[in-house]
């Protein structure tokens, strides 16, 4: 780890990674107070994400790849731009869900 801060437990790699919760993977610049399983790049997760995220918030459930997604309920499948405050499954190219 490089310039990593942890105060639960973090696996593998971080470069600038902060942990106050679970982290498994490489990350970089990487803020966790949850739990994170993959590799992030500027991700931030309060909640729960697993898979690869560019640029991706996460303030409930993350499930898959996402690019500048950001989740405050329950995403799963891969996101471009999407917005997600209740519950989206599959693929989205700029998507906002605010339902199901």
């Amino acid at each position: 780890a490089v310039g990593e801060t942890v105060t639960g437990l973090a696996v593998g790699s971080a470069v600038g990674e902060t942990v106050a919760g679970l982290a498994v993977g490489s990350a970089v610049g990487e803020t966790v107070t949850g739990f994170a399983v993959g590799s992030a790049v500027g991700e931030t997760v309060t909640g729960f994400a697993v898979g690869s995220a560019v640029g991706e918030t996460v303030t409930g459930l993350a499930v898959g790849s996402a690019v500048g997604e950001t989740v405050a309920g329950f995403a799963v499948g891969s996101a471009v731009g999407e917005t997600v405050t209740g519950f989206a499954v599959g693929s989205a190219v700029g998507e906002t869900v605010t339902g199901f």
